[in-house]
């Protein structure tokens, strides 16, 4: 009956157990896309920021005259006070150069990047078109385009704007939880910004285990990160540029206190669950001792040793019964 009536108490301490294991990694979910969310909003409203800014200056009418001989100084002025931006070159639509912030340009652009700019420009709107190596930092770059119209109001060249991703990512991911890390990655599964150890994971590839996601746009996940470590986290996508920001806790961290809360539960529910069968022996011992005692005494009386009495031991209705058959005991040496 006691190991009976322990079992609920110890069901219950492992559901408790479980339910504050489930309840753990769902609130480092819930933490992670948190910030993930306000990362991706700040990349977002970064990029609406330069749209506007490279807007303007694609309106300007110095800018729209394309004349490679009166550039407009805005463009050489501009990047020192962005030092993220590594440059500003206004181009025509063939990648020849017209204008630029740098000192030394290339006068035309390779074929591939050249293709690129040229589609993003034609696009009409402002666009992240590329990531690749800068040729001023030698980092990592975003390639920002901004379609520049002439005076004719026609399309026929763009703004380029390379946007150093370690400059930038030191701006936007440095308020940060110290237990969160946070890695931005564009749809090639290339690591572009990172909170930790951006210096070593800068362009490299994801893992497969964390690119392996069926939801490209938002999500969570539960795996290890480039560094091995198994994390807890979750992901959501940059609107403008279609990039994804992921964050995760390591999960000794998030977990860690809770694993300890598993253990004491788990020490808690053997102990009950050991007490209950440790009582149940006692009582069970007790009951048995006290009526070999009684079949004893009996015996002796059936055997002529009228004298012979049981003593009183064992639970409340052992005893009882042990009085009744003494008092018979004794009417019966009586009666001798």
């Amino acid at each position: 009956m006691a190991v009976v009536c322990a079992i609920p108490g110890v069901l219950g301490l492992g559901l408790f157990a479980v339910n504050t294991w489930n309840g753990a990694i769902d609130t480092a979910h819930v933490r992670s896309q948190a910030v993930a969310t306000r990362v991706a909003s700040s990349l977002d409203r970064g990029f609406n920021e330069y749209s506007y800014l490279l807007g303007q200056l694609a309106n300007r009418p110095a800018v729209r005259a394309l004349n490679a001989s009166a550039c407009d100084p805005l463009i050489r002025e501009y990047p020192p006070l962005h030092p993220e931006l590594t440059a500003i070159t206004l181009r025509d639509l063939d990648s020849n150069l017209i204008c630029t912030s740098l000192a030394n340009a290339t006068k035309t652009l390779g074929p591939k990047e050249a293709g690129l700019a040229a589609d993003g420009a034609r696009s009409g709107a402002f666009k992240v078109v590329a990531v690749a190596r800068g040729e001023v930092s030698g980092r990592t770059v975003a390639r920002m385009v901004q379609p520049v119209k002439n005076a004719q109001g026609v399309i026929a060249a763009q703004l380029l704007a390379p946007l150093d991703l370690r400059i930038y990512g030191d701006r936007i991911l440095s308020d940060l939880p110290e237990s969160i890390v946070v890695s931005v990655f564009d749809t090639e599964g290339t690591i572009l910004m990172r909170s930790r150890s951006a210096r070593a994971w800068d362009g490299r590839p994801v893992p497969a285990a964390l690119w392996k996601v069926q939801d490209r746009r938002e999500g969570r996940v539960r795996a290890e990160d480039v560094e091995g470590v198994p994390r807890i986290g979750a992901y959501v996508t940059v609107p403008a540029s279609h990039w994804i920001v992921a964050a995760s806790m390591s999960e000794a961290e998030a977990l860690g206190p809770h694993r300890v809360a598993t253990m004491l539960a788990a020490s808690a529910a053997l102990l009950c669950f050991f007490v209950a069968v440790l009582a149940a022996w006692f009582i069970g011992r007790n009951v048995s001792v006290s009526i070999e005692r009684l079949i004893e005494v009996t015996g002796r009386v059936m055997s002529g040793g009228t004298s012979a009495r049981a003593a009183e031991g064992g639970p409340r209705e052992i005893r009882k019964l042990i009085r009744c058959l003494n008092g018979v005991f004794d009417r019966i040496d009586a009666r001798k």
